[in-house]
């Protein structure tokens, strides 16, 4: 799959399922998140070093996992993402510019 990652480090945090299904970030970083560089220090390994950590492809693209304006997701039609913790939603404004937290519940794509 191409890569259009731009490094928001979003999807390196700590995820849970709500009972609805819906998809919750947290506030903890991955432990091998370099906070400083927003680079993964296990990258090569990283699905052998943590098992949550997954590559992306479409079927990981369905689980709605990536914010909304994430390059991944942010044109694909009737996307659900998760939901951010409020540093998250600012962090997602900040690297992943308009199409953000808010420009998402305008659009009717966000689940909560």
């Amino acid at each position: 799959m191409k890569d259009l990652c731009r490094r928001c480090t979003i999807c390196c945090y700590e995820k849970v399922i709500a009972e609805n299904g819906t998809v919750v970030y947290t506030d903890r970083p991955c432990s091998y998140l370099d906070l400083d560089t927003g680079l993964c220090i296990v990258y090569e390994f990283r699905t052998r070093a943590k098992a949550e950590c997954v590559q992306i492809t479409k079927r990981v693209l369905d689980l709605g996992v990536l914010p909304a304006a994430c390059p991944y997701v942010k044109d694909r039609p009737g996307y659900r993402p998760p939901r951010l913790t409020p540093r998250l939603e600012k962090l997602a404004r900040k690297t992943l510019g308009a199409g953000g937290p808010k420009a998402a519940r305008r659009s009717g794509r966000n689940r909560r």
